[in-house]
């Protein structure tokens, strides 16, 4: 039947069409278009390449998923039982038979049929051969989409299953791409053909059956002789090659496991033919098991060298040498890992080209010395040297990379100079944390762009003078517009930059000031700061300009034990700790906090106006709720719900604004028929005082909600708890605090039908509740402690008349 034909005889005809195709033409013979057929017909085209789909303009794809386990085991059962029932034997088997198909149909089919009315040895003895060698019948099923793949895709397929599955997208492909390979249409297509899939987490899998098929397509190309493989990744057949040293041209691949190998012979001679050699990894997969302790002995002569010039990845857990081969260089090499070489000392002499060198990493290589000439490296952009403990000289090479994107030093314990950094423009990480013996900073370039990470703690920099010329700008020219982390913490800098210093999206973390700091220069401008960490420094006062912040989302200060007080903070602000700061006296009262979070105060025993200032900031937090978004939240999280806002301070006594408080952990109230007024109640304040017993750390508040009804019936509404208190794990109240809390009203609340209400609070981490209370939040026209803004986040009716005020039953 012709194109013709079809569409003529069957545009009027209401039909249902079911093809499997695997070509565009096919496609476009069978079905042609959406016309082709009458008005509520269906057509179901199910096939290996989505993009044939894609192509069609179908109405929905559907990606057939793979079987849970009971589902699994049905199907199984289907084919390998019939209508006999199985024998126990038989049965202790079915999970070893449903962990190898792993959902696929296809092989479920397969061995059920292959097993059917055999007895338990002879499933045993199918079970272990699959260990070893596939089933041939779904191995030839499967190899159908590998066959239909461009040449460019398969050597991407067969790179993945033999020696990336599990790894980062972005690495491999970087890494491949260096081997020549369209990486972005190679990887789209492998996915449109269900080869592989890509995980949340950005990594490449497949299913286990597919990577079968990979290795098999290799096994086939020398059965007998694996030297003349293009790939290698399984330890006998790279020990095979190395002792026998049959490694040929064709190997392109090599990654050879040590765990549990006693000793290895790495010989020239071994490597000799092997020209093409592109990818090599050497590694322990047990390192952990050993406690990073090298269990194989490895013989390496001292004339070893194998061919660079194809290479592109090179990883050697644990090199045995105290250098690299003297001719060692490659043009084509992208990515160099030694991590953890006991034994290097230098890497290589004098200048090396390595053209297209990205990535070095010698971490944890503790007696490497000195780091190379990078002068001929000019596109590397990640060197980490970290703990590399007996480094102390840093080639002047490394101040020129301009490609530079992040430079880790850390816990380089014997370092005590860098060289100029000024050509590194495009530097975004720089760490020199742990560098103890580092008393000053290198010469920097005027402008960074791009430094977003700074980590000078547990360093002996007592001078940040040499880098105020990176504030020398207007607040928008930018010269460290990235920076979103700097981390002075234990650091012994005195003195910051005299000028202003312009660090947009600022995180300081764990603290941006410096220990023997007494204050911010008032001009400092982090007009995009979100993080701000100044814990544990010796500051006296905050600059007063602090609320421009507006970005400003968390701010620690634990440990300020000479911080007086609090300037006007920005609206803002959802966290702030200021545990321990045993000087701090006042917050302003300007400060309004209007969002959820969490404000601890804990061991601030100088405080004032807590209590007033609390109220306050309850009725402004109340006023600016988003009612959908809270009760969302509430929904998603019932019957458990996290308490959104609460402050803890010093003090032995409920708030005097709470009308409705009691001695112990639990307080009932009836409740007037009136009481829920106009719909314009807002939420609950919270309150407890706690009492520290025994090590009162890392606590946690809870707050059950029980209601009875008119007909005297007790029902649990939910649970509350306030994590916040968490941050104090570190800070053990040494005397009674306060906790306060509020609650938006929620979704489920149906008040008019109660008759009392009984609040149970109740601690973890070893404090106790001695008294308690709650305070109901309205929505007034008018209020007697003041004119607060009812605030945008209010519901229509009550944006513009209302304004938020306590009320408390009488």
């Amino acid at each position: 039947m012709g194109l013709t034909s079809i569409k003529a005889r069957l545009h009027s005809k209401k039909v249902l069409v079911v093809i499997d195709v695997n070509h565009q033409s096919m496609l476009e013979t069978l079905v042609g278009g959406h016309d082709w057929f009458g008005p509520q017909s269906r057509v179901i085209i199910t096939t290996r390449d989505k993009h044939l789909l894609t192509v069609q303009g179908v109405d929905a794809v559907y990606e057939v998923q793979k079987l849970e386990d009971d589902n699994a085991i049905q199907l199984f059962s289907y084919y390998a039982f019939k209508n006999k029932p199985p024998t126990r034997d038989v049965m202790k088997l079915l999970d070893q038979i449903t962990s190898y198909a792993q959902g696929l149909p296809l092989a479920l089919k397969v061995l059920g049929c292959s097993l059917c009315d055999r007895n338990a040895d002879y499933w045993t003895d199918k079970l272990n051969q699959l260990k070893k060698i596939s089933n041939g019948e779904i191995q030839e099923v499967l190899q159908i989409s590998f066959d239909g793949l461009e040449d460019n895709e398969k050597e991407i397929f067969l790179d993945i299953a033999c020696f990336f599955r599990g790894r980062g997208q972005t690495f491999v492909k970087k890494i491949l791409e260096s081997c020549g390979f369209s990486m972005v249409s190679g990887i789209e297509n492998l996915i449109d053909k269900s080869l592989i899939t890509i995980t949340q987490d950005d990594r490449l899998e497949m299913h286990d059956l597919l990577q079968e098929v990979g290795w098999q397509i290799i096994r086939k190309t020398s059965p007998k002789e694996p030297g003349r493989r293009s790939r290698l990744w399984e330890q006998k057949d790279v020990s095979h090659i190395l002792k026998r040293e049959t490694g040929a041209q064709e190997v392109e691949g090599i990654f050879f496991d040590l765990s549990g190998l006693e000793e290895m012979n790495f010989t020239t001679k071994a490597f000799s033919q092997m020209t093409n050699l592109r990818l090599l990894e050497i590694y322990r997969s047990n390192l952990r098991d050993t406690g990073g302790k090298m269990q194989c002995k490895l013989h390496i002569s001292d004339d070893f060298k194998f061919h660079y010039d194809e290479l592109r990845y090179l990883h050697w857990d644990e090199y045995p040498c105290e250098s690299l081969p003297f001719d060692f260089e490659s043009e084509n090499l992208v990515h160099f890992c030694m991590p953890r070489s006991r034994h290097l000392t230098q890497l290589w002499k004098g200048q090396k080209v390595f053209g297209n060198l990205e990535f070095v990493d010698v971490s944890y290589s503790q007696y490497l010395k000195e780091t190379p000439d990078f002068s001929r490296a000019t596109n590397l952009e990640v060197l980490v040297l970290k703990g590399c403990t007996n480094l102390r000289k840093v080639h002047p090479s490394l101040g020129y990379l301009s490609k530079l994107i992040l430079l880790n030093l850390e816990n380089c314990t014997n370092l005590e100079h860098l060289p100029s950094i000024r050509w590194l423009v495009s530097l975004e990480t720089l760490i020199l944390s742990g560098c103890s013996k580092l008393e000053k900073l290198p010469e920097v370039p005027q402008h960074m762009p791009y430094l977003s990470k700074l980590c000078l703690d547990g360093t002996a920099i007592t001078d940040f003078s040499g880098w105020s010329e990176l504030g020398n700008f207007q607040e928008n020219s930018g010269n460290l517009d990235c920076l979103n982390e700097l981390n002075s913490d234990d650091s012994t800098i005195r003195q910051l930059p005299s000028s202003s210093v312009v660090l947009r999206n600022h995180n300081a973390s764990p603290s941006s000031a410096p220990r023997r700091s007494h204050s911010i220069r008032p001009h400092c401008t982090l007009t995009s700061l979100t993080y701000l960490n100044l814990s544990g420094t010796s500051i006296i006062r905050l600059p007063w300009n602090l609320e421009r912040l507006f970005m400003l989302q968390r701010l620690e200060l634990t440990n300020c034990r000479r911080l007086q007080a609090l300037p006007v903070l920005p609206s803002s602000i959802e966290r702030m700790n200021a545990s321990n700061c045993t000087s701090l006296e006042l917050v302003s009262p300007q400060s309004v906090f209007k969002r959820f979070g969490g404000f601890l105060f804990g061991n601030c025993f100088k405080l004032r106006n807590c209590h007033s200032k609390m109220e306050h900031d309850v009725q402004s937090v109340a006023s600016h709720v988003v009612p959908g978004a809270w009760r969302s939240t509430y929904a998603s999280w019932h019957p458990n719900v996290g308490i959104p806002f609460s402050t803890v301070f010093p003090g032995s006594e409920i708030p005097d604004w709470f009308r409705h408080h009691s001695q112990g952990h639990e307080i009932n109230i009836e409740v007037p028929p009136d009481w829920y007024i106009n719909s314009n109640f807002l939420g609950f304040a919270l309150s407890a005082v706690m009492a520290p017993q025994h090590d009162s750390r890392a606590w946690y508040m809870y707050c059950d909600l029980d209601t009875h009804d008119l007909n005297s019936n007790s029902h649990r509404i939910c649970s509350f708890f306030g994590s916040w208190t968490y941050q104090l794990q570190h800070t053990p109240i040494e005397s009674d605090h306060v906790w306060l809390a509020y609650v938006p009203s929620f979704l489920s609340f149906s008040c008019e039908k109660w008759s009392h209400i009984k609040f149970s609070f109740s601690s973890s981490g070893g404090c106790v509740v001695k008294s308690c209370g709650f305070c109901p939040v309205y929505i007034k026209g008018t209020s007697d402690e003041g004119d607060y803004s009812s605030g945008s986040a209010l519901d229509e009716p009550r944006r513009h008349a209302a304004k938020p005020s306590r009320i408390s039953y009488q």
